[in-house]
């Protein structure tokens, strides 16, 4: 075993190693079986040349040496059958006894005739003398002995059997006793012929079945090396890995299915040790996070409460801004009740004064005739004194009356002229008025328009300052809930800390070999710091809060700028209103 970076590749070349294990289960199967067929036809090979030595033994040797004792059995049953011939008494018994010679005569026939035909071993020499020699037998029988047992003369019986039956016995027993070694010899020789193939068979046979058995056990002892010695390795790294060793390595040099399964090992050790490296590095950074989200959290939390204070205040004072705005709005609708009426007051004084302009225009028309009627009716008065002068004495007391009435008609002039200026003044300060009311009706109208508007925007603004009030009371209503969260959050924070922190001290258990890059678990604190943000709540307040994070090797590192993310969308949110 060694490490991943010392691990030995296996060869891409072919070799018996680098067989899958089946292929080399089905090789040595396969040499296996070459080998037992290879017994197996020797074996057959053997039993049947034993088969055809058994075959030969029985069919030909024993059978020879079987119809040679048969002629032999015949030849002397008849030798027999001649001498009950010799010793044959009365006619009786030697017709018997001639009867008997004839019937071994004609089966020591028979018995040679079977003989004749096979393949015997022996030398033909043999053969052809016995075959003469049983035919000079059978001539000296019938043609000497059987007359001379008739004749019963048994000193010429003896005569034919000792100088003519004699000879051609004694060389039918040395040629049928050669011809009867012979096939002993050659059943021996076959005999010994089968025993040495047996003995060649069988040390061909127990070469090929050691051989077999020494060659299946190479293969055996190679393919369970080849498989058990990479298994005992792997059963040690998995007692390692079970240990919490990520450090060792199997060493493949095979690229059957236990190489591929010590590589895809190695692999997984190398992905385990790297995720194990990770999560003690992410577990360190997590449980920086998680102790600065924990305080991040309480601040908030605190925040929230201070900013919900801030809110039931500013809430307060949304409502009594509301009952002002409200009173406003009926100041409006009233003064834009009066401006109506004044514009409507205005524009019928504007009318009346016009009409008095034309009134006084007429007027003025109307004392002008007046004065021309008191110009005639002084001139009337001044013909009429002239005609009472004219009269004398009794024209004296109508120029009395012409002279009162010349002196009122001139008064009555006086006072229509100064009527005629008092009309033309007051012609003159109506139409002035006039101009002054036409002037003032614009700007009367103007001002009932704004205060119309006045009116509708504080309505506006009241409907507004309801939805600000709404809105505020929901600001409250989240804020609490923020605070909630917050706590919430800062227990879970606590939470993770102890699980990261509990995951590190597992993670602790293995050991990868190469130094882990460790993220230090020591949290330098946050001093977290509110700051007033006036304006925003209405009040002092915490808003934002400051940390200074612990920096944590191969992880971020907090800054203000990144705690800042932690203030709720809902105080962003107020910000706007």
């Amino acid at each position: 075993m060694a490490n991943a970076s010392h691990a030995r590749q296996p060869s891409t070349g072919f070799g018996f190693k680098n067989l899958s294990v089946a292929w080399k289960l089905r090789w040595m199967a396969l040499i296996t079986c070459v080998l037992l067929l290879v017994v197996g036809v020797v074996g057959i090979v053997q039993l049947g040349s034993a088969q055809d030595r058994l075959a030969s033994m029985y069919t030909v040797h024993l059978h020879n040496t079987k119809s040679l004792d048969e002629v032999a059995i015949a030849y002397r049953d008849a030798r027999l059958s001649t001498r009950v011939l010799g010793m044959a008494q009365g006619k009786e018994e030697n017709d018997a006894a001639t009867v008997r010679v004839e019937e071994t005569l004609v089966a020591l026939t028979s018995a040679w005739g079977v003989v004749d035909g096979k393949d015997i071993a022996g030398d033909d020499a043999d053969r052809d003398q016995i075959d003469q020699s049983f035919t000079a037998y059978q001539t000296v029988v019938r043609d000497k002995l059987i007359p001379a047992g008739a004749s019963n003369s048994y000193a010429l019986f003896n005569e034919v059997v000792a100088e003519d039956i004699a000879p051609i016995t004694t060389a039918i027993d040395e040629s049928l006793t050669r011809l009867l070694d012979a096939e002993d010899l050659a059943a021996k020789t076959t005999t010994e012929a089968s025993a040495a193939a047996y003995g060649t068979a069988r040390t061909v046979l127990i070469s090929l079945i050691v051989f077999a058995v020494l060659f299946t056990f190479v293969m055996v002892q190679v393919i369970t090396r080849s498989i058990a010695r990479p298994l005992e390795r792997t059963v040690a790294v998995l007692s390692g890995l079970a240990a919490g060793r990520l450090d060792q390595r199997l060493e493949v040099d095979s690229r059957d299915e236990v190489g591929r399964m010590g590589t895809a090992l190695n692999s997984a050790l190398d992905r385990l040790s790297e995720t194990v490296s990770t999560v003690i590095d992410s577990s360190a950074q997590i449980n920086n996070a998680a102790s600065q989200i924990s305080g991040a959290s309480q601040n908030l939390s605190q925040a929230a409460t201070e900013q919900a204070s801030s809110i039931e205040e500013t809430t307060s004072s949304l409502e009594q801004m509301t009952a002002g705005i409200a009173q406003n709005s009926d100041n409006a609708r009233a003064t834009e009740e009066m401006a109506a009426q004044a514009r409507a007051e205005a524009l019928e004084g504007g009318e009346a004064v016009q009409k008095t302009v034309d009134a006084m225009k007429e007027i003025t028309s109307k004392i002008g005739i007046i004065d021309d009627i008191a110009f005639q009716t002084n001139m009337l008065a001044l013909n009429a004194t002239i005609e009472a002068a004219r009269a004398g004495e009794h024209g004296k007391g109508f120029a009395v009356v012409a002279t009162e009435v010349g002196k009122l008609a001139e008064r009555s002039q006086v006072a229509a002229q100064e009527i005629s200026e008092l009309a033309s003044g007051s012609v003159q300060t109506a139409e002035r008025a006039g101009s002054l009311l036409n002037t003032i009706i614009p700007s009367i109208i103007r001002t009932s328009d704004l205060v119309q508007e006045i009116a509708a925007a504080s309505g506006e603004q009241s409907t507004g300052v309801r939805q600000i009030n709404i809105a505020m009371n929901q600001i409250g209503k989240v804020t609490e809930q923020t605070a909630s969260s917050s706590e919430e959050l800062a227990a879970t924070a606590e939470e993770m800390s102890a699980q990261t922190t509990q995951l590190q001290t597992m993670m602790d258990f293995f050991q990868v070999g190469a130094p882990v890059r460790r993220a230090r678990t020591d949290y330098a604190g946050a001093d977290y710091a509110g700051r007033e943000h006036a304006g925003r709540m209405g009040g002092n307040g915490t808003g934002y809060y400051s940390a200074q994070g612990a920096s944590v090797a191969g992880g971020p590192s907090y800054s203000r700028r990144d705690q800042d993310a932690f203030v709720p969308e809902i105080e962003a949110k107020f910000d706007r209103f």
